[in-house]
């Protein structure tokens, strides 16, 4: 009996969702530049209503990790009938949810942007934004769960296929709707929603064809007809419902820091708005080892091999120490260059390379604090893992207070609140790995 994964396995597991994630931001940039065309009042909005929509995005994100985590022990447990039997009841919460959601925002927008945008022009330009971006929702939910399931079962490679579809269709059309090229309407920030919409629903067709081709006649017997069971919806929601508060509670926690940050300068929020989108791209293969020890976890457990737990995160770590200083070298040599895409201004660059040498100390606590923490959400006791989340964010946004309010913290200094938040994370989750409680975890 093994009694840890094997390196070629973890990397196997991580390297598709690497690439996943690099992808999806690629096109977060692309899109960027497209609209920044149009003017700022364009991507103001596109920005905006963008995280708006996001907000409803993570929520189904952490019904996905639910359904990922069920979906891996039964994989480990070797019953494999109700893998599909999992998936087929989450893509039906999945669809409530997306109904639900769309309705806000088809129907609801105009009157709550009423109340968080000021600027008529930034106003009127996200609704047309976000009418036509409401469909994808839809498409979105069901992505997260479809590819949950691959995640779950160790098979990540389609992420990759899928991801990079929607990039390569997102971009392509992007630029045909936007522009109005080659004979297409020239729809400016609306191109920019259906090119979305449009690209998500193609990745879907494609996750769908892709399972009918390859797993139809399978162990996981995904095509099988069920009535619901009562049962399996109270299971993942019980095992999802944490992840899914968890997932909007990161969100808060950023909102709130930045607003906070607000309150000392423009200058420092504009500083922390790009080292915010630089520290995301480089925190995607951290994201990625996460989600790798997540399912691991939940299929040793499955195993029976919970005594694996433990030498197998240690792995993961390791693995991704070895991603995180290479990112960081990348980073020291050409942290000048990256910062000058996002501003020429002097000041804003010698503020944002300041911080930047926060953030490369800080990655390495984020790799410790992210993948234990993961290792935690895996053992299938989410309540518990929203627990350390809620008193993590707690400890990390008091620190963040004090600094600004009380010692009068640069900038610079105030970054170092993520060294409390990583650290915290990772003590009271490695806390509760020692403690064993969740070995007889069954779900």
């Amino acid at each position: 009996m093994k009694n840890t994964v094997a390196y070629k396995e973890i990397i196997s597991i991580a390297f598709p969702i690497i690439i996943s994630g690099l992808s999806a931001h690629l096109v977060q940039l692309i899109d960027s530049i497209f609209l920044s065309q149009l003017g700022e009042i364009e991507l103001a909005a596109s920005g905006n209503a963008g995280i708006y929509y996001i907000v409803f995005a993570v929520t189904g994100y952490g019904l996905s990790i639910g359904t990922q985590i069920i979906i891996g022990r039964r994989n480990g447990e070797k019953k494999f009938s109700e893998i599909g039997s999992t998936l087929r009841h989450s893509l039906f919460i999945s669809s409530v949810i997306a109904l639900f959601f769309f309705v806000i925002l088809y129907f609801l927008s105009e009157n709550i942007f009423t109340y968080i945008i000021q600027s008529k022009a930034i106003y009127e330009t996200s609704i047309e934004y976000i009418k036509p971006r409401s469909w994808g929702i839809f498409f979105s939910l069901t992505n997260f769960i479809l590819l949950a399931f691959f995640t779950g079962i160790k098979k990540t490679r389609i992420l990759a296929y899928s991801t990079v579809l929607v990039s390569v269709t997102n971009v392509l059309l992007d630029y045909l709707l936007i522009f109005g090229e080659f004979g297409f309407p020239e729809l400016k920030v609306k191109g920019a929603a259906v090119a979305s919409c449009l690209s998500e629903a193609i990745s879907t067709g494609f996750i769908v064809i892709y399972m009918v081709l390859f797993f139809r006649k399978t162990k996981y017997q995904l095509f099988e007809y069920e009535k619901l069971s009562f049962q399996k919806l109270k299971t993942l929601i019980r095992t999802s419902g944490p992840m899914m508060i968890q997932s909007n509670l990161a969100l808060i926690a950023w909102f709130i820091f930045f607003s906070l940050i607000e309150k000392i300068g423009e200058k420092e929020l504009a500083v922390s708005q790009i080292i915010k989108n630089i520290y995301l791209v480089l925190a995607v293969p951290l994201f990625s080892y996460s989600a790798t020890i997540n399912t691991i976890t939940s299929n040793l457990i499955g195993e029976n091999k919970s005594n694996a737990v433990f030498s197998s995160l240690y792995r993961v770590i390791l693995v991704a120490l070895f991603t995180n200083v290479i990112t960081v070298i990348l980073l020291h040599i050409f942290e000048n260059d990256i910062v000058r895409l996002f501003s020429s201004d002097e000041i804003t660059i010698r503020l944002s390379l300041e911080v930047m040498n926060v953030i490369k100390i800080s990655l390495f606590l984020f790799m410790i604090g992210h993948i234990t923490f993961n290792c935690v959400s895996g053992t299938g006791n989410t309540h518990i893992s929203l627990a350390i989340e809620a008193t993590t964010i707690i400890i990390y946004l008091f620190f963040t207070y004090l600094l600004i309010y009380i010692f009068k913290a640069d900038l610079k200094q105030i970054w170092y609140a993520e060294f409390i938040y990583f650290s915290s994370m990772f003590f009271f989750s490695i806390l509760y790995l020692k403690s064993k409680k969740w070995m007889n975890k069954s779900i």
